[in-house]
């Protein structure tokens, strides 16, 4: 592998699953189901994966109408992880205003 940074042109791609759109993948939160079934937000994390935009209207879709992100991660997912898609919406609206 080479050390050079990739130009935005070859950034990999992931789409959202909320509004399907693409996007270079460090503009997206990535939610995991790892191999033991347990859901996190990792950008990093072994296991399936599903992109969300960091925008205000795509998380907000993502935490209070979550079927998109459950099919995706072929999951139900704990109130725990749709709590934390409330509280980064919540931050990132902050740091909006």
């Amino acid at each position: 592998m080479s050390d050079r940074p990739r130009s935005p042109a070859s950034a990999p791609l992931r789409r959202c699953v909320v509004c399907r759109q693409s996007a270079p993948k460090s503009e997206l939160l990535r939610a995991v189901r790892g191999p033991d079934g347990s859901v996190s937000l990792s950008q990093s994390a072994d296991g399936r994966g599903a992109y969300i935009h960091m925008r205000d209207a795509c998380l907000t879709a993502a935490a209070s109408e979550p079927k998109r992100l459950e099919r995706s991660l072929r999951i139900q997912l704990p109130e725990a992880l749709i709590a934390e898609l409330q509280e980064r919406t919540t931050q990132i609206a902050s740091a909006i205003a």
